[in-house]
């Protein structure tokens, strides 16, 4: 049997459920602030910024897809022997973490607490674009991959490698970039002495935007990602093709050139024993 999966048709799908999902989380935070958050209790399930959230679960989905194909391309590599078969799989083991990150949150526990060691070590006051003292190991982790797998982006074949900087800027530009714009907001409203939900409402919606537009910009990164990992499989395994085509087949189910040469030898047994 034959799976076959067009990229471009996935891609599509998933835009549409990223604008979708964008939409609805901005508009049950708008909602939430103009009528209250205890009259509708239902409206917590699109919120961006909290865990088992539809968009939360959605966001670990894409991650866990993206690692999924990763693990599928390091896989064919190792059997072929290939130089970057090992960075395959480190991404692949990157991107599941990733997958797991989105649900448990580990990087606002374990990142805010060594982002303020660090701080702490380099004697500053979290403030500005860096009151998200996460921030400071992001950026550092950010750098680190890029400049290890600076030779693997340089081997890769030019639409994949401008697909994978498109992702990636997208991406980050989401978690690092809007994260720092939001970071500088929270911090002048707990300088003026509110909290976020506190705070007048023309300011909680600004936050809501912001929020809404670094997810939107993470989901796409990882939508960009999906059709850049299914077309490089794609031209590597149907040419001249849009489509990837995957052979499905239990294990304990013989191949029919294994079946032919079975039948043969059998075939040779009982004329022996005609003779």
């Amino acid at each position: 049997m034959d799976l076959v999966i067009s990229p471009k048709k996935v891609v599509r799908t998933l835009i549409l459920v990223v604008s979708f999902l964008t939409f609805a989380g901005l508009a049950a935070r708008l909602l939430t602030i103009f009528w209250g958050s205890k009259k509708i209790e239902v409206l917590r399930l699109f919120y961006f910024d909290s865990e088992n959230t539809i968009p939360t679960w959605y966001s670990s989905f894409g991650l866990l897809l993206c690692a999924i194909l990763l693990a599928i391309i390091a896989f064919a590599k190792k059997q072929q022997g290939a130089t970057y078969a090992l960075h395959w799989g480190g991404l692949a083991g990157l991107f599941l973490l990733m997958s797991i990150d989105e649900v448990a949150q580990i990087h606002d526990k374990a990142g805010t607490t060594l982002g303020s060691a660090l701080v702490n070590f380099m004697g500053f006051t979290p403030s500005g674009l860096f009151h998200y003292t996460w921030l400071v190991p992001g950026i550092a982790i950010v750098l680190i991959v890029l400049l290890a797998y600076l030779k693997f982006l340089a081997n890769l074949p030019r639409s994949t490698l401008l697909l994978f900087l498109l992702a990636g800027g997208l991406f980050v530009g989401g978690a690092i970039g809007t994260e720092m714009v939001e970071s500088l907001f929270a911090f002048g409203v707990e300088e003026s002495g509110n909290k976020m939900w506190t705070a007048p409402p023309s300011t909680q919606r600004t936050f809501a935007a912001i929020v809404a537009t670094e997810e939107f910009l993470e989901m796409l990164g990882v939508v960009v990602f999906i059709y850049a990992l299914l077309t490089y499989i794609s031209s590597y395994h149907v040419k001249k093709a849009a489509t990837i085509h995957i052979q499905i087949r239990s294990d304990d189910e013989p191949r029919q050139g294994q079946a032919s040469e079975l039948d043969a030898r059998i075939s040779a047994v009982l004329n022996k024993i005609d003779e």
